[in-house]
């Protein structure tokens, strides 16, 4: 490998033409091309292998209604559309329901952090 890099610097002219300056440089651009098509190609047809693996799901009746049912229990989502009815004072349809796994005190410092990051005007004289 040494002696392959030094054969080819070997061949190099010490003071190139112009011409010579652009096909080294065209040469230079056609492997970088060549490299980077040959990564995009390994990431998408990895990405398309595990898209064709991946496992279907069927998709049942109460998720696409977005609640799912595995994860509440009938109680909770009658308490949670009370709440909604007495909040809203209006006729409403819930779509969707997120449980946060992180307890509200990790969300409470998370909140109180960023808005500690607020920028505060100057005082200009």
């Amino acid at each position: 490998m040494h002696e392959a890099v030094i054969l080819i610097a070997a061949d190099l002219p010490v003071h190139p033409s112009p011409g010579e300056m652009l096909s080294f440089l065209a040469g230079g651009v056609a492997v970088v091309l060549a490299a980077l098509s040959f990564i995009a190609l390994c990431t998408s047809s990895v990405g398309l292998a595990l898209k064709l693996l991946a496992p279907r799901t069927p998709v049942h009746a109460s998720a696409s209604a977005g609640v799912v049912a595995d994860e509440l229990s009938e109680d909770v989502a009658v308490v949670i559309a009370a709440a909604v009815a007495v909040a809203i004072q209006e006729p409403h349809r819930i779509h969707y329901v997120r449980s946060y796994d992180e307890s509200i005190w990790t969300l409470g410092g998370r909140m109180q952090h960023h808005s500690s990051h607020q920028i505060q005007p100057r005082d200009r004289r």
